[in-house]
């Protein structure tokens, strides 16, 4: 037993230490994406304050872009005011907002307030320099909601 673990562990030493590098070697990338504005949030699990977490399939996301922010979220929480006509998601585009950026130990504080949007009063998204990031959105007529993910850039590249 001891020699298989061993002989594992030989084998999965390097493989441990080139993912490390991988990470490692994103935060160039992070970087420009962020300074840029040019970049999507992958939702990857979701955060009620209320219950349990819960994991997301592919396909939810928060595009940032210089003139834009577009949302494809889920939600799941109280609602304080139903909305006619709503799928009980976080989906919107907004062309007129306040985007800041502040630098951070391990990366940077982002905050973003839709003028244009009645649902959602502000986001406010820390992002990782190794291309992790949280989300909390905190709505005009819902609980506040929080995700999980990854950054990805939108710069004509395939991603990190």
């Amino acid at each position: 037993m001891r020699v298989i673990k061993g002989i594992l562990l030989v084998f999965m030493l390097p493989v441990f230490s080139v993912l490390s590098y991988a990470q490692k070697g994103t935060e160039p990338q992070i970087r420009q994406a962020v300074e840029s504005k040019q970049y999507v949030f992958l939702a990857e699990r979701l955060h009620p304050q209320s219950g349990m977490s819960r994991v997301l399939t592919q396909g939810y996301d928060l595009t940032i872009s210089a003139d834009k922010v577009v949302a494809y979220l889920p939600y799941y929480g109280r609602v304080y005011t139903p909305m006619l006509n709503s799928d009980g998601g976080i989906k919107f585009t907004s062309s007129d907002f306040e985007y800041s950026k502040t630098a951070v130990k391990d990366g940077w504080e982002i905050s973003i307030r839709p003028k244009d949007v009645p649902l959602v009063s502000r986001m406010q998204m820390t992002v990782f320099d190794n291309g992790t990031a949280n989300l909390y959105i905190t709505s005009n007529n819902r609980e506040s909601v929080s995700y999980s993910g990854k950054i990805k850039s939108t710069q004509g590249k395939r991603g990190f």
